[in-house]
């Protein structure tokens, strides 16, 4: 007699655990902090002039014409603007569409951290906090996420996809799909800036201990695969490559990117990394003003805190770097970035996190690798060797050491967190910034197109960042260009100037340059006062000494002098157009590459 088999009983669900509900809380409160910051950022933010080149380039990409570099340098390939051009396809050619675009490169670099983590960490909820880590913290890089400088992003984002496709190859995976798209983002990402090489250097080690301890006859594996991402390399970077072919590579050219500025030694930018931008990276520091966010507590403690974070990332980099395989790639990617940025041209002096932006998410992935490594150490594990399943299989983990070390990452974020609202606390200024002024930042610029547009005002002069937010912002119903020592960044607007007969002159009058008016809208910089920097009295008083007769039209924050007959700025004695008083005889203003430091059109 058989007796009847018993249905299968479903598993009970599983009940989460207080450390899974410590993750979701964690990840919750980081992807929240970094969508509210980011909206706040971009409802109060007005365009400045080095986005509005961006936004003018996209613009032109939706008529399709496309560049290989920002205008006026042979430096910052256009992927991103490539894809701000998209963004205005579907959502109009707006600073907000622009914002969007570069909000969302952050998003998919934050996507991208989380995928490697979790190739690096056995933990997924480990892996998910790093990712949403990245997109939370620190502030320099949150509030740099919002300004679409016009390369950066897209180039964060190649680095990073280019460790992921280093760290498949280093599992096991062969596909020509891998390695063509191994190349496609090294070349793509070298376009956009040759700072990919932060992220080329940890890539390069994975793909190198892929090879050495794959099995077979390496020559026919390994061979074939390097010249198809060569190849495809070649493809992503052909803007590159056929920009630089009909300019003799000016991308090589270093001074373009120190002109304007005293030269800083090795030594000088690694000063500048350590003193600066670091701490700014560690979101000790305030973007820009770099101010210290527990300055408060008194410079003591200030110390305290500094070589506190310092140390523990010191300590992260050592776990990394005993432990063979991948984790030691990413330590030997933090360990090298300091010498890095300080042999790059492109650091100049400044430090206001826009140059270290590659940072933060290797120093997450260091901290988070060094973390599980000190937790495993602490638990009585040997470290193993982790290169790949080829040679090594990964051992299970105990799930004590897991929870602790989630325990830890979690505490990790959330301390960053803190900061982040500090910095921006600090930078913000009052207890009710948050709340107020929401809008379109760029409103009261729209009033003085308004007005110029009013007055039959069409086309003029004007200082660097006053000029081609207006064009951008006026969708180029007004053309306004710059003269002189202002960087000029598009020789077709020049020349439509040039040839406008009658021309208005823009100056802003300094009772309006504060922080509350002018200042915020054109950059705030002191020298925001009119063409090739010069205030308005000094060319009414030239105007008047020519006997030529003009009329003055007051556009709120901007002042226009239009006058009768067109003055040329040569005629006007402008300083720093050829002929004029600063300059030699030679007719016409000059097109210059930009500097690379953001007091006067950097474009960097």
């Amino acid at each position: 007699m058989t007796t009847p088999a018993q249905a299968p009983t479903s598993p009970r669900p599983t009940r989460p655990t207080l450390v899974t509900v410590g993750v979701a809380v964690t990840v919750v409160a980081a992807v929240v902090t970094g969508v509210v910051l980011r909206a706040w950022l971009i409802f109060h933010t007005p365009v400045n002039s080095d986005e509005a080149i961006v936004g003018l380039m996209a613009r032109e990409a939706t008529h399709g014409h496309f560049f290989a570099f920002y205008w006026g340098q042979s430096y910052g390939g256009t992927a991103e603007t490539d894809i701000t051009a998209l963004f205005f396809l579907v959502f109009g050619s707006t600073a907000l569409a622009a914002k969007l675009a570069v909000t969302t490169l952050s998003g998919v670099a934050a996507v991208l951290v989380w995928r490697i983590t979790r190739r690096l960490v056995p933990s997924p909820g480990v892996a998910l906090m790093t990712g949403a880590l990245v997109w939370a913290a620190p502030f320099a890089t949150v509030s740099l996420s919002v300004l679409f400088y016009g390369f950066r992003g897209a180039t964060l984002a190649c680095g990073l996809g280019t460790l992921l496709v280093a760290l498949r190859i280093l599992d096991g995976s062969r596909r020509t799909t891998d390695f063509v798209l191994l190349g496609l983002l090294t070349g793509v990402g070298w376009w956009s800036s040759p700072e990919i090489v932060y992220y080329l250097i940890p890539s390069g080690l994975i793909v190198i201990g892929a090879v050495v301890i794959s099995a077979g006859p390496r020559g026919t594996v390994w061979i074939p695969r390097a010249l198809l991402s060569l190849a495809a390399g070649a493809v992503g970077s052909l803007p590159w490559w056929w920009a630089n072919a009909t300019s003799g590579f000016a991308s090589l050219n270093t001074s373009q990117f120190a002109s304007g500025h005293r030269t800083v030694s090795f030594g000088g930018h690694l000063s500048n990394f350590f003193r600066l931008a670091f701490p700014t990276e560690l979101g000790l520091r305030t973007p820009n003003a770099l101010a210290w966010v527990v300055g408060a507590w008194g410079s003591t403690a200030t110390g305290a805190v500094h070589a506190a974070a310092t140390a523990a990332v010191i300590a992260a980099v050592v776990l990394c770097l005993t432990r063979p395989g991948r984790s030691m790639a990413i330590g030997a990617g933090v360990l090298c970035f300091p010498f890095v940025y300080a042999l790059s041209p492109a650091t100049s002096v400044f430090a206001n996190g826009r140059y270290a932006v590659f940072l933060p998410p290797l120093l997450a992935m260091a901290v988070v690798t060094g973390a599980h490594v000190a937790v495993s150490r602490l638990a009585g594990r040997r470290p193993v060797v982790d290169l790949g399943p080829e040679r090594v299989p990964r051992p299970a983990v105990p799930d004590r050491v897991t929870s602790r070390t989630t325990v830890v990452v979690a505490g990790v974020v959330a301390l960053c967190l803190a900061l982040t609202l500090a910095g921006f606390a600090q930078v913000t200024g009052t207890s009710d910034a948050f709340t107020s002024g929401w809008g379109n930042p760029d409103g009261p610029s729209l009033a003085v197109i308004t007005s110029l547009e009013k007055a039959g005002v069409t086309t003029g002069y004007a200082n660097y960042w006053v000029a081609y937010r207006l064009d951008f912002l006026s969708h180029s119903r007004l053309t306004i260009t710059t003269i002189g020592f202002d960087t000029n960044r598009s020789t077709s607007i020049l020349d439509t100037v040039l040839a406008s007969k009658r021309p208005a002159w823009l100056f802003v009058p300094p009772a309006t340059a504060r922080p509350v008016g002018a200042g915020i809208q054109f950059a705030g910089f002191p020298l925001n006062v009119g063409p090739d920097q010069v205030p308005q009295s000094t060319f009414v008083a030239t105007l008047n000494r020519l006997h030529i007769r003009y009329r003055v039209v007051h556009a709120g924050l901007v002042t226009a002098v239009i006058p009768g007959p067109a003055v040329t700025p040569r005629q006007a004695r402008m300083p720093g157009v050829p002929g004029g008083p600063a300059t030699g005889t030679a007719p016409g203003p000059t097109v210059r590459a930009a500097p690379a430091g953001p007091s006067a059109g950097t474009g960097g």
